[in-house]
């Protein structure tokens, strides 16, 4: 659905240590338009990476906090958490921060899908072509 709302646009999906093997067989899965780059090493170059996106799509607060600092919209997954820690989301004001259902265990796959749909759509429209189209415009 995302790659369907940004024509033209591709997705950089970052990981996690030791995680690069499993995010890789996900980025195959999708098309030539979702990639990993596997000689990120560090803090420094996720910084980078997410100081040039239009926006940000995550589970993992520090990305978002980051985001955040760089002023990048997030659209954020969380888990269910009782305490609703409101201070770890994106305080962006084109940030969506989506929370899941409560489980056992707490489980971010738990969330309402058409309710994502619907703010996913709502935050890809929010950002607008013109934000996201990074061509030259025609004289």
């Amino acid at each position: 659905m995302l790659l369907e709302r940004l024509p033209g646009h591709d997705v950089c999906v970052l990981s996690a240590p030791g995680k690069q093997q499993e995010v890789e067989a996900l980025c195959q899965q999708w098309s030539e338009r979702v990639f990993s780059l596997p000689d990120t090493q560090s803090v420094y170059d996720n910084i980078a990476l997410i100081a040039h996106a239009d926006a940000l799509v995550s589970g993992i607060t520090a990305t978002v906090h980051i985001a955040d600092g760089l002023g990048v919209p997030s659209f954020v997954l969380f888990p269910y958490d009782p305490a609703d820690r409101d201070d770890w989301h994106s305080r962006h004001p084109l940030s969506v921060n989506m929370l899941a259902q409560p489980s056992e265990p707490l489980d971010v796959n738990q969330l309402d899908w058409d309710e994502v749909k619907k703010q996913l759509s709502w935050f890809t429209s929010e950002l607008g072509v013109s934000k996201l189209d990074h061509s030259s415009p025609e004289p």
